[in-house]
């Protein structure tokens, strides 16, 4: 039998803020921290779990827009003072910006040849320089780096269009380093491309629904991709080839998170359905054997955004128009 979910705590923001948005992925956990991290509106909410405080970007007197995505990591080891500081990068339609949750780091603007700002990555590395990742509602993919270079600490290092005039609509840094696979994008028409670390396109499959959300899983040797369909599908990372599909979902499912201390997946759809699913560490041969762990009805509300603790026996979910943050654990 399997198991289900126990809301354990509701973490809200204090006074009067708009719940999240109606985005794909819309939450970020960075357990050292001890922050979440999710778009609502026109702002970016990082809501500190001890402290219970709020901080609300981006800051300043100039007119907002709509915050498209935002995801948040921890910074390199000394690169912002104080070590322990979160990065939060915060895409929107005009410009991509950076930010401590206190103050701006930097931006990259988006004109009319490349589009508008779609969704975004970013992972830290133990040397002093974080890897970001943006994509456009053109199809244009672009490789940026945040490290202490004087002046252009936050710079684009390559733009490609791989995907055509397509919305890149979901994207994905590998948090493996000692993997070949760097980076993985998926867009409105299906099309999932996996990038090596010279950020070239290695591999390209064509899925059957839009891509809503990315997950590199196993070592950086498996890609789950998740669609519109409701459909799971696991790539091999290196060669893209499918090594299983699942229909987990009756509707779209709207976010996927991953746990690294157990290798399992959650996904979480428009059904009001969330399911965490096991997959193998270490994939041997053409069998990938992927098995329910626990799944949980959430009646009447839409998952936007989901994330583990680090030990993977706790899960933070955001949920469209609730104006906070439900955390559950596993029974």
């Amino acid at each position: 039998m399997h198991r289900t979910f126990l809301s354990v705590n509701t973490h809200a923001p204090p006074g009067a803020f708009p719940p999240p948005s109606l985005l794909y992925n819309n939450l970020s956990f960075v357990e050292e921290c001890g922050a979440l991290v999710y778009a609502s509106k026109k702002d970016c909410i990082v809501l500190d779990l001890e402290s219970q405080k709020t901080h609300v970007l981006p800051t300043g007197n100039v007119e907002k827009e709509m915050v498209v995505h935002c995801t948040a990591t921890l910074a390199p080891v000394g690169l912002l003072h104080p070590d322990r500081s979160l990065l939060i990068l915060i895409v929107m339609e005009s410009s991509t910006q950076l930010w401590t949750k206190d103050s701006p780091l930097g931006f990259v603007p988006h004109n009319d040849s490349n589009g508008g700002g779609c969704c975004g990555a970013i992972v830290s590395l133990a040397s002093d320089i974080a890897h970001i990742l943006i994509s456009t509602n053109k199809g244009v993919v672009i490789f940026a780096e945040f490290d202490a270079t004087p002046n252009t600490p936050f710079r684009v290092v390559s733009a490609l269009k791989g995907h055509m005039e397509h919305a890149v609509t979901a994207v994905q840094l590998n948090p493996f380093h000692n993997s070949p696979l760097f980076a993985v994008t998926g867009d409105s028409v299906g099309r999932v491309l996996f990038w090596n670390r010279k950020r070239e396109p290695v591999a390209s499959v064509e899925t059957p629904e839009c891509v809503t959300a990315l997950q590199i899983v196993s070592g950086g040797d498996l890609t789950v991709v998740a669609n519109g369909a409701g459909k799971l599908q696991i790539f091999d990372s290196l060669t893209g080839v499918l090594r299983v599909e699942i229909c987990a979902h009756s509707r779209w499912i709207n976010t996927l998170a991953f746990s690294a201390a157990t290798n399992t997946i959650l996904s979480g759809a428009e059904d009001g359905y969330l399911t965490v699913w096991s997959i193998p560490k270490n994939p041997e041969g053409s069998i990938t054997p992927v098995e329910v762990v626990a799944t949980h009805h959430a009646p009447n509300v839409f998952p936007t955004g989901a994330a583990f603790r680090a030990d993977g026996t706790h899960l933070f979910v955001s949920f469209y128009d609730v104006n906070a943050v439900t955390e559950y654990t596993f029974v």
